[in-house]
């Protein structure tokens, strides 16, 4: 009885030390941490209501605390001020670096709404290989006279269709249901059966039903996808009392890493508000973000080195 006490303070001092350390890196109090990672403040009329998470919603407001104190777009920007150089651009003109990440088509155990995200991503990617590869290569050949035997190709526009098309993709009834009052993932995974269940890349058998599942096939194959807190990420929210948090920091960089979130995201909600047309208003999830530059018609296969050994007739798979 004295060991498993001995122990499970040792495992309490451990967990209490590593949240003195985390809040000391972010910069504000033990208390306050704690307050922002298991209470929500819920302002009713004039009183403000302090309403306890569980575990699972704890675990939640963790997760979006580290997402909003991550320094990839600040140390980005950083690395762009550096090496521009001031006054470069109008003696040596700007430059850039194009970057083309296959990911690979993701078919785990459990496939989620990060998966269909980067699946889609694939999809896009493989179809402007097909598209500059192989049809805009083959149409310069019939001018010139060259003999060529025509190679055939799988077209995976209905792919992205049933994914991304408006009004009616998978992302777009999922931001159709974010803003329907009281909807959550069963009540989606619903009305995905509903509107989707005719599509021929689309299925769901009665046991995926039973468990809110379906599957797409893809270019590569099928891949089976949860619908487990689709709507959560999707709406990808910082918790008022996390953002509150932030703001009391004493450190300046975390202020600077706040601004260089929100510029990052004006730069999305632009590339959003042109994906989606002039004077479109809907809501636009976190899924939204991976569609923008897929939009964008800069990629030219001569930058590609070796891309014919990238994707030649397949994906590269992770599992």
């Amino acid at each position: 009885m004295k060991q498993a006490e001995s122990t499970g303070s040792m495992t309490w001092n451990h967990q209490l030390n590593a949240s003195v350390t985390a809040a000391k890196l972010l910069g504000v109090s033990l208390e306050d941490l704690a307050y922002a990672l298991t209470y929500r403040a819920i302002r009713a009329g004039n009183e403000v209501i302090h309403s306890p998470l569980n575990k699972v919603q704890s675990e939640k407001a963790w997760e979006a605390l580290m997402k909003a104190t991550a320094a990839f777009d600040f140390i980005l920007s950083k690395v762009n001020e550096s090496i521009s150089g001031h006054g470069m651009e109008e003696e040596h003109g700007s430059a850039s670096i194009g970057v083309l990440d296959i990911f690979g088509l993701e078919t785990l155990n459990t496939n989620n709404f990060e998966q269909i995200c980067i699946n889609y991503t694939n999809e896009a990617l493989q179809q402007q290989f097909n598209k500059y590869v192989f049809k805009l290569e083959q149409d310069e050949y019939e001018p010139e006279g060259i003999l060529w035997n025509f190679i055939s190709f799988p077209d995976n526009q209905d792919v992205l269709d049933l994914i991304n098309r408006k009004h009616t993709g998978i992302l777009a009834l999922l931001d159709e249901q974010c803003i329907v009052p009281r909807s959550n993932d069963q009540k989606f995974t619903r009305y995905l059966y509903a509107k989707c269940d005719e599509h021929a890349r689309f299925s769901a058998t009665s046991a995926q039903r039973m468990d809110y599942k379906f599957s797409i096939e893809h270019y590569a194959g099928p891949v089976e996808y949860s619908t487990d807190n689709w709507l959560e990420k999707n709406k990808d929210q910082l918790p008022a009392s996390s953002a509150n948090l932030l703001k009391t920091s004493h450190f300046d960089l975390l202020a600077q890493i706040q601004v260089s979130l929100l510029l990052a995201l004006v730069r999305v909600l632009s590339f959003i508000h042109l994906a989606l047309g002039n004077g479109t208003e809907s809501y636009s999830g976190i899924s939204l973000c991976f569609l923008p530059h897929l939009h964008r018609n800069t990629f030219d296969p001569k930058t590609v080195m070796d891309v014919d050994r990238l994707l030649p007739n397949q994906w590269v798979y992770r599992t």
